[in-house]
């Protein structure tokens, strides 16, 4: 392929408020689910079912919706009100697991990082200049962004 890329890559994560997670317990396995306070987030594909891996297998477990969101912020926010456990992409919630306002469940049943990449046309020599100004730009904040450590990929809930 003729250009370039500069390749990244998020998680699937499933998290909760630790008030919930005090009021209804932390999900072990993903056979759990069904019986947790759902936020889905409508624009991901199969939100209405979450994927983990179970014994070195994908495993789809459909969730209940207690609320159904178009916006990640919105999933974000009502998670962090204590309203239900959700699933978003690493880099969304990020910052609401630094400040310990979101806490990961189930961990070691994520599937594997789904790959981000800046893709352009051309070589280097056809790049237009406003085009390589942000990618030079924007290539290390995103490689930083998403560092596994900048996307806190330890739990914080014990799991």
């Amino acid at each position: 392929m003729a250009g370039g890329n500069s390749k990244g890559t998020v998680r699937s994560v499933v998290c909760a408020a630790p008030s919930y997670l005090k009021r209804y317990g932390s999900p072990k396995t993903p056979a759990e689910l069904p019986m947790h306070q759902c936020v889905t987030f409508a624009a991901l594909p199969g939100w209405r079912t979450w994927t983990f891996v179970v014994d070195g297998r994908l495993h789809p477990v459909t969730v209940r919706s207690r609320l159904v969101v178009t916006t990640a912020e919105a999933a974000i926010d009502a998670a962090v009100d204590g309203i239900g456990l959700t699933q978003l992409l690493s880099y969304q919630i990020a910052t609401a697991i630094k400040a310990r306002k979101l806490a990961r469940v189930l961990a070691s049943f994520e599937p594997e990082p789904l790959p981000v990449s800046m893709v352009y046309g051309g070589g280097p020599a056809l790049l237009a200049l406003k085009v390589r100004v942000f990618l030079d730009f924007a290539a290390p904040k995103l490689r930083k962004a998403l560092a596994p450590s900048a996307q806190s990929d330890r739990p914080l809930s014990g799991n």
